[in-house]
């Protein structure tokens, strides 16, 4: 059984799995649907995890302000006293029935542990979660191999100095044995 449930937008998950790390480093067991199998139904895995979670944390952004799931989901935690409720876009309002609910901003938070308003929602969550089911991780988690459509980041210009560098010193010491070897 999951400490915290995740409902967020599909289109937002690079930006949520930050915080799923950073709640796991700190001990709590988070469920989030990237654990889905093919073939399983996800609607009663859903339920069936947001029902056994003592948490559910809700991200609204500009994604999950429109989607029918998150917004069932969260009326749902709410209406069962597991609400937390995270805004990551700014200038977004969460859906009329959660205006009376005070929400913490993450907008522009980068994943650090240590920070603030991290630590402010790690306080919220224990109010309703409880203290996390595991001990904390003194060193942040290895991320996950990225997913198949990540783009490879771009080599630094400075390496490929280094690379033509490296190759123009091995091509002089070639020709340079050659020539005082009388094979040129």
């Amino acid at each position: 059984m999951a400490d915290i449930f995740i409902s967020y937008s599909q289109q937002d998950r690079r930006r949520v799995e930050p915080l799923v790390h950073a709640l796991t480093a700190e001990g709590y067991q988070v469920w989030w649907d990237l654990e889905i199998r093919a073939g399983e139904f996800f609607d009663e895995l859903i339920e069936t995890n947001l029902k056994r979670a003592q948490c559910v944390v809700v991200l609204w952004s500009q994604h999950s302000i429109a989607s029918k799931w998150v917004r069932a989901e969260s009326a749902w935690a709410e209406d069962q006293g597991k609400f937390v409720s995270v805004r990551i876009d700014e200038g977004i309002e969460p859906p009329i029935k959660f205006y009376h609910v005070h929400t913490r901003s993450l907008v522009g938070w980068k994943g650090a542990r240590d920070a603030a308003v991290f630590q402010a929602l790690l306080a919220d969550i224990a109010k309703v979660a409880g203290p996390p089911s595991s001990p904390p991780n003194p060193s942040p988690p290895p991320h996950p191999k990225s997913a198949p459509d990540d783009s490879k980041q771009p080599v630094p210009s400075q390496q490929w100095i280094g690379v033509a560098w490296l190759i123009v010193v091995v091509t002089g010491v070639f020709v340079g044995g050659m020539f005082l070897s009388g094979d040129f």
